[in-house]
């Protein structure tokens, strides 16, 4: 389960980072449009949550290679007039509904973390022990004329099990291009055994209505 993540105040320059390093290019209103989004009043950066049916920031392949856009989260469902956020590893490279993104339109997520809340509402944030970003894969979908994503999940491994039964595939830096375009690394990717986290417990108790499980 992944119903929610969050840009810290050091998404950009290390988003920058990955950029440059991985010879990922940005259109070019995105890196304004996000020092804006993430840029308080006094101007200095801060940190935001990224919710469904937000824009945020994705890596995809493109004839010209990796580049970096904008697009919404969630899949519109009209079936069942409801918004899709999350996908099983299991079953979205055979399912109707998933099956032509996977295989053609897959993309990656970078976050500085993300949230789930346990059995008693409580939230917690999960983050890499290295304070590197952390790198979601998806895929996504063209609807009307806006791209929109949708993340995959897979059972929990040891950090996350006392939480929830679910969590976020997860992709290494090296590994974007492969993600990508490699099919059979595709299939490895979301069988494989996910990357331990830090886990901490944010203060109090914090609503989960929106989220849809």
């Amino acid at each position: 389960m992944c119903g929610k993540y969050y840009a810290d105040r050091e998404f950009i320059p290390k988003l920058s980072i990955l950029f440059r390093e991985e010879d990922i290019i940005p259109d070019p209103e995105l890196r304004e449009e996000w020092r804006k989004v993430l840029t308080d009043d006094e101007g200095q950066l801060s940190d935001m949550d990224i919710n469904p049916t937000d824009s945020a920031v994705t890596v995809s392949a493109s004839e010209n290679g990796l580049h970096a856009s904008s697009m919404k989260w969630g899949f519109h469902d009209t079936f069942h007039n409801s918004l899709v956020i999350n996908a099983r590893a299991e079953t979205a490279p055979v399912k109707q509904m998933f099956s032509e993104s996977m295989r053609d339109r897959r993309c990656v997520i970078p976050a500085s973390g993300y949230y789930e809340w346990d059995s008693a509402r409580a939230r917690y944030r999960f983050s890499r022990p290295d304070g590197g970003l952390v790198l979601l894969a998806g895929f996504y979908r063209r609807e009307t004329d806006e791209d929109h994503y949708t993340i995959l999940t897979t059972e929990a491994n040891e950090c996350m099990m006392p939480v929830h039964p679910r969590m976020p595939v997860m992709l290494d830096r090296s590994e974007i291009r492969k993600w990508l375009s490699d099919d059979m690394f595709m299939r490895e990717a979301l069988s494989r055994r996910q990357t331990e986290l830090d886990r901490v417990q944010d203060a109090g108790q914090i609503s989960m209505d929106f989220i849809q499980r």
